[in-house]
Order: C-alpha cells, then structure tokens, then sequence
C-alpha cells in the first residue's frame, strides 16, 4: 500500500527594524509573555522540554502541551502539538536585517485528513504577528517598549489599524502545502535524473513543449519554458540547487507568486521525494485552496515519476 505523507501550511512574516535576533527571541520562545501574545492563555509554564499552555474560552479551560524539537538561539525554534487529532506544529525563524533589526516569520503546519487541514488562519498568524510587533515596537523616546494595552480583563487587547490595513514592515502572507511519497528500491540520482530536466514537463498533457530558454543555465538561473496547447508559455526559473537532492523552482510570470521545491532523501528502502508548493498572491488577492491543487498536481506527477522510473528500469 502506498502512503503519500502531506502537510498544510501558512506562514506570515513582519520586519521589526529596532529589535535585534535575541530579543525577538526572548519575546516569542519562552512561555513568559505567552499571555500577552495570546489573550486566551491564563497560564503557562515549562516542564523539561513541554511547553504547557492553559486557555480559557466561553468560560472553560483546556490545556495545550507543545514538545520543542529544534531550538536554535536566537534564530529558529519549532514545536509540535502534543495534543488533537492531527499531527501539527509551529516555526519560529528570526533573522538579522542588513540595515539592523530583524524579521520573524512564523509558519504553522498541519496534516491533512480527509476532510482536509485544520490550520491556523491568515488572521490568526498576523494577529499574533502584530502582537509581537506592538509588544516590542521602541517607545517615542527610543528607550522602552511600551506596555501593550491591557483589557480590565488583565489579558492584552489586540492592536488594531483604522484603516485595516497592515502594519509597517509586513510584507505579506503565504500559504504553503507540501506532499512526499517513498519510491521503493531507487535512489535520489535516479530520481533527479526523471525530475531535472525541463522536459519533465511534459507530464502535463496540456503542456505540448518544454525546454530550456537559450542562454540560461544550467543550475540556478536557468529558465525552463513549458508551451502550453492553448498557446500559454510559462516560465519558471531554477534559484536553488543541490544535485541530487534538492532544486527549487519560481515562476517568472504576473500571477501569484508561486515557487515549488523538489526534495529527495535516501532512505533504506528507496528514496523519499517532497514537493512543497508555496504561493504569495498579488496584494488584493487570494489563493484558492491551495491544498487541493496541489494534492491534483502531486498526484498526477508522482504516478509520471513511478511510471518513468519502471520504464527505464525495463519493468
């Protein structure tokens, strides 16, 4: 029986230009601020390596408990749910600026059932994003940060915009779905070799034509045009590569922004292929189930590849 592994996932990032890595870090990772980037937590504590979150909501509580699996200071943190019906986690990335300051991207993830993925929202990540954005932002004088406004509840009230419109240093959310399948007895270079070529393309049956663009390549920079029957060229360029474990892929044209990574593992019993799709729609636009495209895609794309794969094997 073939199991095919998928996440969902969304991710928003903000630009705070006066905070440094460390203490962006101090801010989001340890549980001592939780309350005031959550107001639904009203306690929360460290046990080893499990974070435990209490909650309140309509009136009743429930705990939450998150193992950390990667921890990175002062740059990457992630955990994992420890409670639900679906396996899950969140990723916490801060990065220096160049100009000084830093950016946190915050990504959460979920696996999908049948039914399809219960992530969090676009609104909860920027809201919370805001959250940190507001807790951290320096006062007027550049000395202290200011307090974040406090409900007579005790928990803090979310920052809000007149206009509704994002806050300063925000450059947009994303959404991202992922899929991986195990090829059984072949290797990564076996793989690639199916995968790499611009003419993989033309695993799509509306694609007529695929090819390198002249001038281009290979490696990153090279351009791979596929012709479509309707007349339509789509041009991705290649702006990551590891041979033969990973390339990535971004389209050229005025659509979303659209940028697809192929990754090959080694395993014992063949090899483990990931493609992950992440999309960045125009301002003012909106991605349309991401997830079930991609599954589409993937779907019809892994079956090209075992299809190939038996073919050059002579099977």
């Amino acid at each position: 029986m073939r199991r095919t592994l998928e996440r969902h996932w969304r991710f928003n990032s903000v630009d705070l230009p006066d905070v440094e890595p460390d203490e962006v870090w101090k801010a989001v990772v340890p549980v001592d601020l939780a309350h005031l980037l959550d107001p639904t937590v009203v306690d929360a504590r460290q046990e080893g390596d499990v974070q435990v979150f209490v909650h309140e909501l309509d009136g009743r509580c429930a705990t939450r408990r998150v193992r950390v699996t990667e921890v990175d200071p002062p740059f990457v943190a992630e955990c994992v749910d420890l409670d639900g019906d679906l396996p899950g986690g969140t990723r916490y990335e801060i990065e220096p600026l160049a100009g000084g300051g830093s950016r946190l991207t915050l990504q959460a993830w979920r696996g999908l059932s049948a039914a399809g993925a219960d992530v969090a929202t676009m609104a909860d990540l920027e809201e919370y994003l805001q959250r940190v954005r507001f807790l951290l932002a320096p006062s007027p004088d550049g000395t202290t940060p200011p307090c974040l406004p406090v409900e007579a509840t005790g928990r803090a009230a979310a920052p809000t915009r007149s206009d509704g419109g994002l806050a300063p240093g925000w450059f947009g959310p994303a959404e991202q779905a992922s899929r991986s399948v195990l090829l059984r007895g072949v290797t990564p270079q076996q793989v690639w070799d199916v995968i790499r070529p611009a003419e993989a393309g033309t695993y799509d049956p509306e694609v007529i034509r695929a090819y390198v663009e002249r001038g281009t390549g290979p490696g990153v920079g090279e351009v791979q045009v596929f012709v479509h029957h309707d007349g339509r060229e789509v041009r991705n360029r290649v702006v990551a590569e590891q041979a033969p474990f990973l390339v990535r892929t971004q389209n050229l044209g005025s659509g979303p922004d659209l940028v697809i990574t192929y990754e090959l593992e080694q395993r014992r019993r063949g090899t483990r292929f990931t493609m992950t799709a992440s999309v960045r729609p125009p301002a003012g636009s909106v991605v349309v189930d991401l997830g079930r495209q991609h599954r589409r895609h993937t779907e019809a794309f892994f079956g090209w590849v075992r299809a190939e794969l038996r073919r050059r094997s002579g099977d």
